[in-house]
């Protein structure tokens, strides 16, 4: 009897380490090469919204996409689009045995906005998923459509899923000091690749500081190499020459400041991030208020030509990758 107790045990361990191996050669094939994830060091610019408006801007230009929220730390993208009371998949009812599942039949069961598929993530109802489960869904989406917008909050999903460096990179930063600040602290740690290596609540200065270095240096100061290069495509950190595809930065006007004051111009921010900053785009409480009462996301005149020019970047990406 203990001879037989034995060999089972044998037999569970050889079981669970092939199951262990086939989730990581599932999980090893490349995930992100048609996905784009936004990113913001600040929250309350609008990153979700201007997320989903963006893959509703390239679904009316004929681009399948779908919409994957990834901020596991809040979530909610389904109730900001009004999607709470639609049946379907979120990510604490997604099974994905041995890191698979089949996209087709993903995009059909998660609920849609405006006939986008939306796999949301509602911190309140469910834990967050395992990495196999959260990279098995962005690969199967992947499968399916032309491009995967991710809403990536402040970036600790691209710790979780590695292969997301593969991916398109949109950076929201609110056009203010400290908010550039930020985002140049973001690109460096996107770069390195270390995005979890932030200071107090990811508030962290491109020095590292807290946010209260020089404001005299931080706009003044340009990228100039030392610590991020730019290079046609990408950012690319020196100690690590394989480039981040960074699409674009889009520049959000802070909120709630007196007759303009305090507000950065993209040229300025365009100079201190080393990279052509997109905007501005201005969150009035029309739209605000609109989106609290779950009246719907709407593109206002004054932002429809820096949507445009977003929807351009990442659609001309995608036609150059497809090419390949």
């Amino acid at each position: 009897m203990q001879e037989i107790q034995e060999e089972r045990k044998e037999q569970d361990g050889r079981t669970s380490s092939q199951d262990l191996s086939e989730i990581k050669s599932v999980a090893a094939r490349a995930v992100g090469r048609r996905s784009a994830v936004f990113l913001s060091a600040s929250g309350g610019v609008g990153l979700s919204g201007l997320c989903s408006l963006t893959a509703l801007q390239l679904k009316n230009r004929g681009r399948r996409t779908a919409l994957v929220d990834a901020d596991f730390a809040s979530g909610g993208l389904d109730v900001l689009l009004g999607l709470e009371n639609d049946k379907g998949l979120r990510f604490g009812t997604l099974n994905a045995p041995l890191g698979k599942l089949d996209g087709e039949v993903l995009c059909k069961r998660l609920p849609h906005w405006e006939g986008i598929p939306v796999l949301a993530f509602d911190s309140w109802n469910s834990e967050v998923p395992e990495w196999w489960e959260a990279e098995a869904a962005m690969a199967a989406l992947e499968r399916s459509v032309d491009i995967v917008l991710v809403d990536g909050s402040r970036g600790r999903v691209i710790d979780m899923v590695p292969q997301l460096r593969h991916a398109l990179v949109v950076l929201v930063t609110e056009l203010s000091v400290l908010g550039l600040a930020r985002c140049r602290a973001l690109m460096q740690r996107v770069s390195s690749g270390r995005i979890s290596s932030s200071g107090r609540g990811g508030a962290s200065c491109a020095d590292g500081t807290d946010g209260s270095c020089d404001l005299s240096d931080r706009l003044s100061s340009r990228s100039n190499g030392a610590d991020i290069a730019k290079e046609e495509g990408g950012i690319r950190n020196l100690e690590n020459p394989a480039p981040v595809r960074l699409a674009a930065i889009v520049g959000i006007e802070p909120r709630g400041t007196s007759r303009r004051r305090g507000v950065v111009s993209v040229n300025e921010a365009s100079e201190y991030l080393g990279h052509r900053v997109l905007g501005p785009m201005c969150l009035n409480s029309a739209r605000i208020s609109d989106a609290l009462e779950g009246l719907g996301l709407k593109i206002s005149k004054s932002d429809r030509s820096v949507m445009t020019q977003l929807a351009n970047a990442l659609s001309d990406a995608v036609e150059g990758d497809e090419q390949r």
